[in-house]
């Protein structure tokens, strides 16, 4: 089921220009191994309106998913990277 994307709300904080959007996802459970955002598998991602969508095909296999994605500012080129070991589990 895909979710909502909502923009920021511009009241608060600074809102940044995203120029490049990238995901990766692994189902190795974070036990010593790294999950980058080129990960054996990547996840497309595309621009949807003033949002960012990437979509995730959970394994067959039951476990953990784990999830980093990353961003590129479009004017500054400062890049942001967030990781989550363990995001949800596949039953």
């Amino acid at each position: 089921m895909p979710g909502r994307c909502s923009p920021p709300d511009r009241s608060v904080g600074v809102h940044a220009d995203i120029g490049q959007a990238r995901a990766g996802i692994a189902f190795a459970d974070g036990a010593g191994q790294e999950v980058t955002v080129d990960a054996r598998q990547a996840v497309p991602v595309r621009a949807s309106g003033k949002c960012w969508v990437a979509t995730v095909r959970n394994p067959v296999e039951p476990g953990f998913v784990s999830l980093r994605a990353g961003a590129t500012g479009g004017r500054s080129g400062t890049t942001l990277t967030q990781t989550v070991i363990r995001a949800y589990a596949v039953k």
